[in-house]
């Protein structure tokens, strides 16, 4: 595994040098294409055995639809998935090499989902300028239960429903004024509906955006990261050097990217040698 994963590194590196570094190769898809593309980002923590911390495993994903192939399932076309284990800086171009290489940058509209944490906000910005920021619905419903407060129902009530169209104006009043009342009878809420504030605020345009995509959702990124990572690296008691996981991301990309066949093949052939000609 570590040969292999660490040849999939190498070769990760490789591509996205040739996309973004000092000589491009961008011999992709020119010109507007038809459809939307979705990206999502995000990231999750496995326990570091190195020196007993945790190391962030970083995923992208990349598909432009989902398509139903059953009663209650559905699958995603043309997915992507892209990781790392590094900086985010790192993942993020990576994950920019590859939407170029897959012609996003060409697709009629671009809708990246996140749960909105600062890192993921900071790619969308300088990568994808363009694109439809959205975040998640159910993260946002969660940060206001948190910031409100379960015992505050009808302000809930209240700020789901300013949310729900994408008045971000309306939403931010209603914080405001709810902060303020609580500020003499709990200062602790007080503070977390404080803090919600400058979620909403950060998160402005990824809100607003509900008007063009109502209900948007990283369930897609978050099963990803599920199947991609928290299945195989985060049951109980597992710890990993960071070698080791960033190998064995490789491979499962490999994998869930539907490249794992057509990759062997190519390591097979160049692996064998032909036979020595008769003089």
């Amino acid at each position: 595994m570590a040969a292999e994963g660490s040849r999939l590194e190498a070769a990760t590196a490789a591509r996205t040098e040739a996309v973004l570094g000092a000589h491009p190769e961008r011999d992709g898809p020119v010109g507007p294409r038809d459809g939307d593309v979705w990206v999502s980002a995000d990231g999750t923590m496995v326990h570091d055995r190195g020196n007993g911390t945790h190391v962030e495993v970083q995923l992208g994903l990349v598909f432009r639809g989902i398509e139903r192939i059953g009663r209650d399932r559905r699958r995603l076309l043309e997915r992507h998935y892209v990781g790392a284990t590094g900086s985010w800086t790192t993942f993020a171009e990576r994950l920019v090499a590859a939407c170029a290489a897959m012609g996003v940058y060409e697709a009629r509209r671009v809708l990246f989902v996140s749960d909105g944490a600062l890192a993921i906000r900071w790619i969308r910005e300088r990568a994808f300028p363009d694109a439809i920021e959205l975040l998640d619905w159910y993260h946002l419903v969660e940060a206001l239960r948190r910031g409100i407060g379960l015992a505050h129902g009808a302000v809930l009530e209240r700020a789901i429903g300013a949310a729900l169209p994408g008045d971000v104006e309306a939403l931010l009043a209603i914080l405001a004024a709810h902060a303020g009342a609580l500020e003499l009878d709990d200062p602790e809420q007080a503070l977390r509906c404080t803090g919600l504030i400058g979620y909403v605020e950060g998160n402005r345009r990824g809100i607003a955006n509900y008007r063009i995509v109502p209900l948007a959702s990283s369930g897609p990124m978050e099963k990803g990261v599920d199947i991609t990572i928290c299945r195989r690296s985060k049951s109980r008691g597992m710890s990993w050097f960071r070698k080791g996981i960033s190998h064995l991301l490789h491979l499962r990309l490999l994998r869930l990217n539907g490249t794992w066949d057509r990759y062997w093949a190519e390591r097979m052939g160049a692996a064998l040698r032909p036979w020595p000609s008769a003089a």
